[in-house]
This record gives C-alpha cells, structure tokens and sequence, in this order.
C-alpha cells in the first residue's frame, strides 16, 4: 500500500478523498525510504525519500502542452487513424501522455489503471487540467477508469460500447530518454515493479478492438508477443504496431 504524505499546505478533505479512493495509507510523516505519494496545494506527485526530483501529471504546461501546440503527436494519430471518429480504449494508462495527445486530436480516450498511486497521479492531472479553460474541451474527451483490465470479473459492457481502437504501451526500457525520463522510470519501477502480463494485453485487446490495435513499442524492438504486426509507423526512437482484430471478435 502506497503512503501518501500530507503536506500542510493540503486539503484535508483531498487528502482523505484520495486515501479511500485510491486505498492510499495517508500520513503527516515524511517515509525514511521508498518511493510515496506527496500531496500539497499545487500538486499530487511521486516522490523518493532518498533522492531528489518528483513527478506530477501536468497537462498545463511544460512538455505536453508545447507538443499539443505545435501539433506533437502526428506518428501516433497516424497509427490510429485518427481523421476516423473513433473511439479509443487505452489499456496502458501511465500518466496519460498519450491519452492526451489523441484527446487532443479529438479522439474520445477511455484510460485504464490499475495500480491505485498511478491512477490517483492521473486523475490529479486530469482534474487541474479541467479547470484550463483551453484544457476543458480536451479533458472531455478523456475518461478514466481504475481498474484491472485482466480482472476477470470485469463487466466490459458497463464500460461501453467496444471500441473501435485499443491501444498498449508497455513500459520498456530506452536508453535515449533524457535524464528527467530516466528518473521517472525509475521512480515507476520501484513503485509497480516489472509487469509479467505485458504479453497478456495483445490478445486481450484484440478480442476488444472493432478495428484495430496500435502497440507502442521502441523502434528497433521485439514484437510484442513475437507477433508479426499488419502494419508499422516508425520515428526515430519510437515504433507503432498495427494489428487487426480477428472478424469474429466478440
């Protein structure tokens, strides 16, 4: 269970929001070691104890937001074809960079997480984000949902309609991420560990999809699965998948 530290500048109330929502252990009393949740009046972030850096979901400004300016995120809408009115399942959720960019381009995104400390990241992001006037429209198109997509008790027809595009990206590791990046990763390892059913999604997903899944994967990597895709979109450190769902997909 993750600890989340509450700062004094924090709400009370957000903060015990957040413990029953997420499961979240919350405390006034920074850990001595590992990775927590710290909360403030600015941001939810994942911090270390022992190191320096933290990392926040920030749709406002920064990174994400040039991107959505100057038009980042083509190779992806590629992929996904997304001149198409599709919806889109992201099975993958992180911090939701992708998610973003398709919602940017229009594109309604369903976002799945399942670990709790990730998901409440998320949904932190996403409420700031929310209250942008220039964010809102895009934020509308993004829906997220905490959960286990393997849960096999999981209702998919509550959910919705399936969609026309699901979407994975597995983490993997590169070594031509900045440093910033690196530590994020880091950070991500030591909070959820090394995922043994990444190889699971694939046909998963395709049993889901209407018309197509995208696979994110690094340029000159593997296959996901070892399975040979329909089709590629290639930069240059990054690499999208294509596959078709069987016609009898139910």
């Amino acid at each position: 269970m993750t600890l989340l530290f509450t700062h004094p500048t924090a709400d009370p109330l957000e903060a015990q929001q957040l413990s029953q929502t997420y499961g979240l252990t919350a405390s006034n009393f920074l850990p001595e070691a590992g990775v927590y949740l710290h909360l403030d009046d600015q941001a939810l972030s994942l911090r270390h104890a022992l190191k320096k850096g933290e990392v926040s979901v920030n749709f406002v400004s920064g990174s994400l937001d040039y991107r959505r300016q100057k038009g980042g995120g083509e190779l992806i809408n590629k992929a996904i074809n997304h001149k198409q009115n599709q919806t889109v399942w992201d099975f993958t959720g992180g911090l939701g960079r992708d998610a973003f960019i398709m919602a940017s381009s229009g594109l309604c995104v369903t976002v799945f997480e399942r670990h709790p400390a990730v998901a409440a990241l998320l949904a932190d992001g996403l409420k700031r984000a929310a209250g942008s006037p220039e964010l809102a429209p895009i934020m509308a198109n993004i829906t997220l949902h905490h959960l286990d997509v393997f849960d096999p008790s999981l209702d998919w027809a509550s959910i919705g309609p399936r969609p026309d595009v699901v979407y994975l990206d597995p983490m993997y590791p590169d070594s031509k991420k900045s440093a910033a990046v690196k530590k994020e990763m880091a950070y991500f390892h030591e909070l959820v560990g090394t995922s043994g059913d990444a190889g699971d999604l694939l046909p998963l997903a395709l049993g889901l999809a209407k018309k197509r899944v995208i696979v994110k994967r690094p340029r000159l990597g593997a296959w996901l699965n070892e399975a040979e895709p329909a089709y590629q979109y290639q930069g240059k450190s990054t690499r999208f998948d294509g596959y078709t769902p069987p016609k009898q997909a139910i």
